[in-house]
């Protein structure tokens, strides 16, 4: 069995610098056109048995596309969602140096020990996963 991870396409919030984490935004007009080159490339070269996708809007439109092309149903979960940022969620990635030093440090230094205040750790967010 073959497990492939994709990233979603360019987000509202990536084109503005916003750290999304749960905050649920759609793909950008480039995230869209991201989305349908990947599906073009992926079906072409990957044998395809079921899709699973975070629950949230642009994780879930970046392999519609995919989905569609191939008729298969995309199995949703919210346990696929990107980490819990707590307060940072829906801050712009300028300002998060500013309000949260400390915590902003060491997400920049040592990420896996690096905790989004208010949120979860990266091995929370491991262990969320591995549950699947």
């Amino acid at each position: 069995m073959n497990i492939y991870l994709v990233r979603h396409g360019e987000s509202l919030g990536n084109s503005k610098h916003i750290y999304l984490g749960h905050t649920d935004l759609d793909l950008s007009e480039r995230g869209y056109r991201q989305a349908d080159c990947f599906s073009d490339f992926f079906v072409k070269n990957y044998k395809v048995d079921k899709i699973y996708s975070s629950d949230l809007i642009r994780a879930y439109n970046t392999v519609l596309p995919v989905a569609k092309k191939l008729n298969i149903e995309i199995i949703k979960d919210k346990n696929l969602r990107e980490i819990y940022a707590g307060l940072w969620e829906n801050q712009e990635f300028d300002s998060l140096a500013e309000k949260f030093s400390e915590t902003y440090g060491t997400w920049l230094t040592d990420i896996g020990n690096a905790k989004c205040d208010g949120g979860e750790t990266v091995k929370e967010l491991k262990e969320r996963i591995i549950k699947l």
